[in-house]
């Protein structure tokens, strides 16, 4: 069975996340190299087989189609590719022995003006687990590799079958030599592990001097078209034209360290002010909750209580203002009583 979601589609070989970040086709190609150089000399060191190597290498191409050169520095990803590549193949090697490779390598291939501030063990592997999350998160846990060295064999096998057993090795042997070079490039996110496998077939019978016939279709019988085999001989023909890839500092790795710090903290920073916020407003919601409860309870009490006479005058006249008005009133009816008679 086959999975098809391991190839990186058409749109996005040629749109990666780095072109969009204005980091151009050579610079990509360049730190791919790189990086794929890296996997390879920290698994020679290490003493991985081959195929950790290439799975290394695989997860590594398809972690920079999902991110940005300038978001993740080469040789973390490198570093977290490798590991995860030799769990995968059942080749694993402690977290110490893989930083302390790293570091000597650092140490060794950068120069002095790109070397990070030292660090303790302790955050040497905080930083590798780190990048091994976001690899994984990145590629969506996606680690299955098609090896094309399977295929050498049995595509030999079909296509030369009177020739010589020593020059029948030699074939062996030299395409075995190119699917190896072929995982420094994105052919192993592009292509099946057939197509690849008969390209590298395909040159290593024209560098032994044997030429396959054109007139007759045993692409084929490989299940490889003709257009998937001249794409991937043009690609590993252009890989041995390159110059040594070097390294380019686009994002080094203090400055990595410190703005995931400062994001992190901007985004704990972020949350602790809306909950403050958050908090200020139930506390003023709840305020004038209250404040209107108390307004409309005095409001209540007024329209209930009963009308009565204004008494605050009282306390001044002892009461002698309403006893005048009440004598005046039977003064006036006795004298007219006496007026009558």
């Amino acid at each position: 069975m086959r999975l098809w979601n391991v190839f990186v589609e058409d749109e996005i070989i040629w749109k990666t996340p780095s072109f969009a970040q204005d980091v151009s086709e050579s610079e990509e190609r360049q730190l791919r190299a790189y990086g794929c150089e890296l996997i390879s000399c920290a698994g020679i060191l290490l003493r991985h087989s081959v195929f950790v190597i290439n799975h290394a290498m695989v997860l590594f191409h398809r972690y920079y189609y999902s991110s940005s050169f300038r978001d993740a520095d080469v040789w973390g990803v490198a570093q977290a590719a490798l590991y995860v590549a030799s769990k995968l193949e059942e080749d694993q090697r402690r977290i110490m022995h893989v930083v302390a490779v790293f570091r000597r390598m650092r140490l060794r291939y950068l120069d002095a003006s790109l070397i990070e501030e030292p660090m303790s063990d302790e955050e040497y592997v905080k930083y590798a687990f780190r990048f091994e999350r976001d690899l994984l998160k990145q590629i969506g846990y996606v680690c299955y590799v098609e090896q094309p060295h399977r295929f050498v064999i049995p595509f030999c096998n079909i296509i030369f079958k009177d020739i010589d057993e020593s020059l029948l090795k030699a074939i062996r042997q030299k395409a075995w030599n190119y699917i190896n070079d072929s995982f420094r490039t994105t052919l192993c996110c592009r292509f099946p592990g057939e197509n690849v496998a008969c390209g590298a077939v395909y040159l290593a019978a024209r560098q032994v001097g044997i030429t396959l016939p054109k007139d007759i279709p045993w692409t084929e019988c490989l299940d490889t078209s003709v257009e998937a085999l001249y794409a991937v001989v043009q690609e590993l023909l252009e890989l041995y034209t390159q110059p040594a890839p070097q390294y380019i500092s686009l994002l080094p790795f203090a400055e990595y360290s410190r703005i995931k710090e400062e994001k992190a903290e901007k985004e704990v920073r972020k949350r602790e002010r809306e909950q403050r916020e958050e908090a200020d407003e139930a506390r003023r919601r709840q305020e004038r909750r209250r404040e209107e409860e108390r307004r409309r309870d005095a409001e209540r009490q007024r329209r209930d209580q009963p009308a009565r006479r204004d008494d605050t005058r009282r306390g001044n006249t002892g009461g002698n203002q309403y006893r005048r008005e009440d004598e005046r009133r039977d003064y006036d009816r006795r004298d007219n009583n006496r007026r009558k008679y």
